[in-house]
């Protein structure tokens, strides 16, 4: 059986892609990373974003104590854990260690991938404490379970500067889940040739970034084009991350592509989960409780009492129940070897 836990996303609340996924046989934690988009619509986050990304950094944190894996499908902070401190993303090189180590490390080699990614990088694949392995192509299996790498694909179209990523699948022998990263659409017709070759369960794609001033319409275009034939050839699609981003997802989904928007979830839908999109209404949040100049001078140097405060804003926020009762209780479960291995609740 297979288990899907989301730990961080849209549709929790933050950017990001994480999720841990639990088979008879190994944990898997996916993109062990949480961030949020430092300016939108000329705003920086709120403070109802920064609690929700404090708080799932502290639930992926407790996932890499029972993870057997982990994969970075790319150097972008909204999935790989960057070992020095960054506003929003409460990482830093203790934090990351902890994540990376005692564990097998799937990581996207750095051929492809452009200068800044590379630099990230760096810290990881130099980390002789790490057990780093190139995910490329590659695969692995442990007992019934097995996980297979992807070929390098586009983060895009071919046109774009950000380079490529791999997505990866996970079987248990019955049921497949597949995982695309960040393809943002698709926008490349070899995602597509490896779901198809793959022939999943479930996926779970980003959709393209709409919001995005810098994407061009005919990147749009071709992207949805491409998901109305990821949602022909899946039974379940799982849409997170860029598309999630834009308040009218649901309604391109219906208008655009023809696909009724009740047949596609988030991974919020997926588990029962309220819907927590933050990053959309900022604005909203902003006009309706404006946040004091003070909050973001404590945001540079937190103190324990900042966090205990960061800790209570979360826990009023409709993800907050889902993260801190289901997940840590799974985790938990774990962490005391009396897990009850479970999957699809759906």
């Amino acid at each position: 059986m297979i288990q899907v836990l989301p730990l961080a996303c849209e549709s929790l609340g933050t950017r990001s892609s994480c999720h841990l996924v639990i088979t008879t046989d190994t944990i898997i934690l996916v993109d062990a990373s949480v961030s949020l988009g430092p300016r939108r619509y000329g705003l920086p986050p709120h403070p109802k974003e920064v609690a929700i990304s404090y708080l799932s950094r502290q639930i992926i944190l407790a996932a890499a104590t029972i993870a057997n894996h982990v994969t970075v499908t790319h150097y972008h902070a909204d999935h790989y854990s960057l070992p020095w401190p960054r506003a929003y993303e409460f990482s830093n090189k203790e934090i990351a260690t902890t994540i990376y180590s005692n564990k097998i490390v799937w990581a996207k080699k750095t051929d492809t991938v452009n200068y800044s990614q590379r630099k990230r990088a760096y810290w990881l694949w130099k980390n002789e404490l790490l057990d780093v392995r190139p995910a490329d192509g590659n695969s692995f299996s442990v007992g019934d379970t097995e996980v297979r790498f992807s070929a390098p694909l586009y983060h895009g179209t071919s046109e774009t500067k950000m380079g490529t990523v791999v997505a990866l699948s996970i079987s248990d022998g019955n049921r497949k889940w597949l995982y695309t990263s960040d393809v943002s659409g698709p926008g490349h017709h070899e995602v597509l040739e490896f779901i198809q070759q793959e022939s999943p369960d479930y996926v779970l794609i980003d959709g393209p970034a709409v919001y995005h001033p810098r994407i061009q319409e005919e990147e749009i275009v071709q992207s949805l084009r491409n998901l109305r034939q990821v949602y022909d050839l899946v039974p379940t699609v799982i849409i997170e991350h860029h598309f999630l981003r834009t308040s009218d997802w649901e309604k391109i989904l219906k208008e655009k592509v023809g696909i009724d928007p009740k047949k596609i979830f988030s991974l919020a839908d997926l588990v029962k989960a309220p819907r927590t999109l933050l990053e959309v209404d900022r604005k909203q949040l902003h006009r309706q409780s404006p946040p004091s100049k003070e909050f973001y001078e404590n945001l540079k140097t937190p103190t324990r009492e900042f966090k205990e405060q960061l800790e209570l804003i979360a826990r009023d926020l409709p993800a907050s129940g889902y993260l801190l009762d289901k997940v840590m209780r799974e985790i938990q479960k774990h962490q005391l070897g009396e897990e009850n291995l479970y999957i699809d609740e759906r």
